[in-house]
């Protein structure tokens, strides 16, 4: 087994997806993503939703962590984390401070991240459509221990999203994307809401704002 080398980095955190239930770590997890001064884009996982609720962990903050390159996940970005060491250390609150990051960060095409490998991007898009569909009911689950769970406890809902590049990629030259947003924020928010029972809806292929 190959031993992990660890080092502690600073990540403004931008991504937090709604949890997923992990069969690996028998858990909650979140699909949280940030950049770093240091190392750009990166991926935190396993982030449990459990400890992300403990520390109180939300988008735009600063947290500090320990961190290490592993072969179980290939992407670039992808960093397996001590839940243990993330420590909030600040937050970007200003406005404007949080445009010109997102400016920065900014791509014109996905030909962009997909010609230097990375999955993870920003793209500021042109909307083509946007649907919010009820889903049917999923069954609950149980686990060895007796616990009753939902693989995707926010599936019930979902969020479409069709966009094209502001510079037309290979995808979408000609026509648009089609994703599904997993964004926990993002997706909290219909679940109060009335929404059609049954749309016709173009498949989902991705997460928005990025590759996964």
């Amino acid at each position: 087994m190959n031993q992990l080398s660890w080092e502690e980095d600073e990540v403004t955190v931008l991504v937090k997806a709604a949890p997923n239930w992990s069969k690996k770590h028998k858990q909650y997890e979140i699909c949280t993503a940030g950049i770093s001064k240091r190392q750009g884009w990166l991926r935190l996982y396993p982030f449990p939703e459990t400890e992300m609720l403990k520390k109180d962990v939300h988008v735009w903050d600063i947290i500090r962590l320990e961190m290490a390159r592993t072969t179980e996940d290939p992407r670039q970005e992808s960093r397996k984390i001590k839940t243990e060491s993330i420590a909030i250390i600040g937050r970007i609150e200003n406005r404007e401070e949080k445009k010109n990051l997102l400016s920065k960060l900014a791509e014109p095409s996905l030909e962009v991240p997909l010609s230097q490998g990375r999955s993870l991007a920003i793209i500021k898009p042109k909307i083509e459509g946007f649907s919010i569909v009820k889903r049917k009911p999923q069954t609950k689950q149980s686990t060895l221990n007796g616990r009753f769970i939902k693989l995707h406890p926010y599936g019930d809902v979902g969020l479409y999203y069709e966009w094209s590049c502001p510079s037309p990629c290979r995808f979408c030259e000609g026509g648009y994307h089609h994703m599904t947003c997993f964004d926990w924020g993002a997706n909290i928010t219909p679940r109060s809401c009335c929404v059609a029972s049954s749309i016709d809806v173009p498949g989902s292929g991705g997460t928005a704002g990025t590759m996964a």
